[in-house]
């Protein structure tokens, strides 16, 4: 089949379409990311933005958001960070023998336990035509059997091992990681919020321009979650009212200080122009 014409498909655990606790939109969230990971087929995973998975789905971004974290929460995904670029987030859909179970659908496990290899009994050496009645190679010390049959046959029990050990190992990197994956904010809002204090701390945009921007962004980086990055937007706020410089923005865009709007004021009060001490450029723009 050329590479045009091959199916493309959603292998979703079918666990999850008995899970009572999932939406539809977590539902259509994990079929879109199994599309793209194809059992991991390809080796990497799944590693499509919040904006591709929304506009297959036809659900809002931070609805996807949720629906990862729902997903991640409950078993049936991996969220990791690509280690070539910690911007982007790499998921993994988990399959489990729960899947086979929800196939047969009585409740037992679709598991078929695996048989014992046949172990030939006794070996040449007990059972060689050629040594002597009472010779002994025969009578002596030599056993009737080996050791490997011997081994054989106490491995003929029932084994308490895992035979699933590849399914557990990834279930275990996703609980592990369950705290920093895709809870984390965007890093633009970040950089956002580094330009804002940048720009208020030099000048260039009055405090109050400044606490009306990073408190937006505030709310974004709520949104997704991250507490971590709260913290991270507060410090920076507090930087901010203590670094910058008060000064408010007049109508011509120039930043004058409180006292030489206040100089400003009472000069117009009293019909005299403003005090020579106020810049000009401020003079002007009043």
């Amino acid at each position: 089949m050329s590479e045009q014409n091959r199916p493309i498909y959603a292998p979703i655990p079918l666990r999850a379409l008995q899970d009572p606790t999932l939406s539809g939109a977590d539902l259509r969230t994990l079929g879109a990311i199994a599309a793209h990971d194809r059992f991991t087929k390809n080796g990497t995973g799944c590693f499509a933005s919040h904006a591709r998975l929304a506009t297959m789905t036809g659900l809002h971004q931070k609805a996807v958001a949720r629906s990862i974290g729902r997903l991640r929460d409950a078993g049936y995904l991996i969220v990791e960070r690509n280690p070539m670029n910690g911007r982007l987030a790499v998921y993994r859909v988990i399959y489990s023998d729960d899947d086979a179970t929800a196939m047969r659908g009585d409740g037992r496990s679709g598991v078929r336990p695996t048989k014992p290899r046949p172990v030939p009994i006794g070996n040449k050496s007990a059972t060689d035509q050629s040594a002597r009645i009472g010779s002994r190679a025969v009578t002596d010390e030599t056993l009737i059997g080996n050791n490997q049959n011997q081994k054989a046959s106490q491995n003929q029990c029932d084994v308490d091992r895992n035979i699933f050990p590849e399914r557990d190992n990834r279930l275990g990197e996703a609980l592990a990681r369950r705290d920093e994956a895709e809870r984390a904010a965007p890093p633009e809002l970040f950089a956002d919020a580094e330009s804002v204090a940048s720009a208020a701390q030099s000048g260039s945009i009055d405090l109050g321009t400044a606490r009306n921007r990073l408190r937006r962004i505030f709310g974004r980086v709520r949104a997704f979650g991250d507490e971590q990055g709260e913290r991270r937007i507060m410090a920076i706020m507090d930087a901010v009212e203590r670094d910058a410089p008060d000064r408010t923005q007049t109508g011509a865009g120039l930043l004058a200080s409180p006292m030489e709007l206040a100089a400003i004021r009472e000069a117009r009060a009293r019909g005299t122009p403003p005090p020579a001490w106020v810049r000009a450029e401020v003079r002007e723009a009043c």
